[in-house]
């Protein structure tokens, strides 16, 4: 990592999304980039975003926030979009599951990597084949070299332990993708699902350097709202569905005896989400 830190916080800005203003990463407003944080992720307007950050701290659609020091696998959000093509006509639906995971290293819990399942219904005439992939990626870095692994299926829902595969899908015609890159500049893991609105990013905690990491890790969703996006499994679901949309805020899924993260991890718990 030899890009500058900015001010005195010993972190990188994102390239290409921020620049080091006045000692602080600002996100680039003449890119649309107007939300977010420039150290991590930058967002335009017209998306719902959640991020969980190392030593994990949950900020839902919403934009609350909490300590969220979970061991487990947990479904971060669970979404249905319409899909659409290059001009903007919808074309079918796509149903998308984000599961994360934490693991804990030298007392600190961190995101271990992300689950991503997706069903993508075309209803075009002629019907094109429908599509469904399942994703798994992880990985650490210590001294700012990674040691990642992924695997995957084709044609599976939520099957993720077996096989190396689930991405890419390339409909070119359409311009939907299902796609899988590493930012080398930035050092993060970029899942997208085009055409349906759907961005995964990963920065892997590094072990080695720990507080002294120049990246921010963790994990960011966003959903666009231009697909207009029905939230699905809300009683489960740690991101928590936006509250305009009929989803939840701290208030709502508060325990009477337990404080907000306890609260969450309770919900974590409760929902019984397999651990594979």
């Amino acid at each position: 990592m030899g890009s500058p830190t900015c001010g005195n916080s010993g972190r990188t800005c994102i390239d290409s999304e921020a620049t080091c203003v006045g000692n602080k990463c600002v996100c680039k407003k003449q890119l649309g980039l107007t939300r977010g944080k420039g150290d991590f992720r930058c967002y335009p307007q017209n998306v719902h975003k959640c991020e969980i950050k190392s030593d994990p701290s949950l900020i839902t659609f919403n934009g609350e926030t909490s300590n969220f020091p979970f061991p487990c696998r947990y479904l971060a959000t669970h979404v249905s979009t319409f899909m659409k093509d290059k001009a903007g006509n919808h074309i079918g639906l796509c149903e998308t599951k984000i599961y994360g995971f934490n693991r804990r290293v030298k007392g600190k819990w961190y995101v271990y990597g992300f689950d991503a399942t997706v069903r993508l219904d075309y209803d075009t005439v002629p019907p094109k084949s429908d599509f469904i992939s399942s994703f798994r990626h992880y990985g650490v870095s210590s001294s700012y070299k990674n040691t990642v692994g992924k695997s995957g299926v084709s044609g599976q829902w939520d099957s993720f332990t077996s096989g190396n595969g689930g991405v890419p899908y390339l409909d070119h015609v359409n311009g939907v993708k299902i796609l899988f890159t590493w930012d080398n500049v930035n050092n993060r893991f970029v899942y997208t699902v085009e055409g349906c609105g759907i961005q995964v990013t990963h920065v892997p905690f590094d072990t080695h350097e720990l507080l002294k990491q120049k990246q921010v890790p963790g994990l960011s969703i966003s959903v666009h709202k231009d697909n207009e996006p029905m939230w699905l499994s809300m009683d489960k679901v740690m991101c928590l569905a936006p509250k305009k949309s009929g989803g939840h805020l701290f208030k709502d899924i508060k325990e009477a005896t337990l404080n907000i993260e306890r609260s969450l991890l309770l919900r974590a718990f409760r929902s019984s989400t397999a651990q594979k």
